[in-house]
């Protein structure tokens, strides 16, 4: 009899973790669904303030390219089962999931303009440092600042990987100063990674 009851017991514990996981399935099912009717809608814009020619036109490769990749099926899934310590996540996420950051990604809402456009929006300025900075920005400014150092040798490829991993702080995602081992696991740099990674097969010369 004790052991019939306690079967029982052990049987009826185990809905309440179903229902739980059937919630969680749903609501990220529902933030995918969400996510994906902005897909067709994304666009760059871009404002650059004393490039020249040269780098005007890999700039604006690289935005084509990264709006290819972030309409792409394999971004979609690279954002989604990214893994951190073992788990589907990025560190440094501000308490968001991988489909809340993807979700994020797409709705281009920057914290200085909140509203939902489906833009990456951003004003880009060169500067020159003989330093290890690509580029840099501030929370508060939408301006983001690309050393042409690095600028002017890059290809459009590697240009994307430096727009995006600046814009991703423009959404509010952070990372460590220093080069701790966690800090390419953030959003920044994570991210940054994966559209370089993609870019390179969408790059034609």
């Amino acid at each position: 009899m004790f052991k019939t009851t306690a079967l029982i017991f052990v049987i009826l514990s185990l809905f309440p973790c179903c229902d739980a996981d059937r919630k969680v399935s749903k609501q990220l099912e529902q933030i995918i669904k969400s996510a994906n009717s902005s897909v067709s809608e994304f666009k760059v814009s871009l404002k650059m303030i004393d490039f020249d020619q040269n780098q005007e036109q890999k700039v604006l490769k690289a935005a084509e390219l990264i709006r290819k990749v972030i309409t792409s099926e394999k971004f979609r899934m690279r954002v989604l089962n990214h893994k951190f310590n073992g788990q589907k996540a990025f560190a440094d996420n501000e308490g968001l999931t991988n489909a809340q950051i993807y979700k994020k990604i797409l709705e281009g809402a920057e914290t200085i303009r909140p509203g939902k456009d489906h833009e990456m929006d951003m004003v880009l300025l060169t500067y020159y440092e003989d330093a290890i900075t690509i580029g840099y920005t501030y929370p508060n400014t939408r301006n983001v600042w690309m050393n042409t150092k690095y600028l002017n040798r890059y290809n459009p490829v590697q240009i994307t990987g430096n727009m995006m991993h600046e814009w991703l702080h423009k959404l509010g995602f952070s990372h460590p100063v220093k080069n701790t081992p966690e800090r390419r696991f953030s959003v920044p740099y994570a991210v940054g990674y994966i559209m370089q990674r993609l870019a390179r097969s969408e790059y034609q010369e």
